[in-house]
């Protein structure tokens, strides 16, 4: 699976709260992922917006902790399936937000991002809200991710053991751990330390929200990003 020739380089990306990360490409251009509404979800999040102007939205599906547009936003290109631009590809596929078959809480959509450099294309897969790992299709959208954005939260998505199960499964370089119950999140969901309670390896915590993505070979890395603080 891929889209781009072989490239590598350097890639920052920030979580912003709950989904939201952006990705910077080599570019310059940052793709935000999963906006949230910052008041939404009749109140149960309470959470400020990130203060960027994304060159565009990557949407994984429609509910509003996963789709908004702030003021200002109307005219940013609003993607939600396959997409390709000046270095940078973006596969999507479709994928059950619960584990039952999308009979519970619909369907969810699953990217994967390839962006040009100078070496092999770096690989991000957001996997948006999953609740199962046993579709092929993830297994290959994942494939050998440089980062693997996944839920471990529980209930509404896959739990903590599911999400480290696919990085393995899929030889993802570094997996970050996302959509808990957090500070201004009011959801029945894990929060980050009972959801690293149950895994058996340790979890690196990223204080600043920030995180660069190299071509260092490493083992797969759990990560979990705090809400950046600053964003430039």
């Amino acid at each position: 699976r891929g889209c781009l020739r072989p490239m590598n380089s350097s890639i920052r990306v920030q979580r912003h709260g709950h989904a939201c990360f952006s990705v910077l490409d080599t570019k310059g251009r940052r793709w935000l992922f999963d906006p949230y509404r910052p008041d939404g979800l009749g109140g149960r999040f309470n959470l400020p917006l990130p203060p960027i102007t994304p060159y565009a939205i990557v949407s994984t599906h429609a509910h509003e902790d996963h789709a908004w547009r702030s003021d200002g936003w109307d005219q940013i290109p609003f993607i939600e399936g396959n997409y390709s631009d000046e270095g940078v590809c973006i596969q999507a596929i479709a994928l059950p937000h619960d584990a039952e078959d999308g009979t519970r809480m619909g369907y969810t959509r699953a990217f994967r991002m390839e962006i040009e450099g100078d070496g092999a294309p770096t690989v991000v897969v957001h996997t948006g809200d999953i609740g199962t790992i046993e579709d092929p299709d993830l297994i290959g959208l994942c494939q050998n991710a440089d980062l693997l954005i996944v839920p471990a939260g529980g209930n509404y998505t896959i739990g903590p053991e599911q999400a480290v199960a696919l990085a393995s499964q899929c030889s993802a370089r570094i997996v970050v751990l996302m959509h808990f119950r957090e500070p201004g999140i009011d959801l029945p969901m894990l929060t980050p330390d009972e959801a690293f309670a149950k895994l058996s390896q340790p979890v690196e915590r990223i204080p600043s929200g920030e995180l660069t993505i190299t071509e260092n070979s490493e083992e797969t890395r759990v990560v979990w990003m705090a809400p950046a603080t600053a964003h430039a």
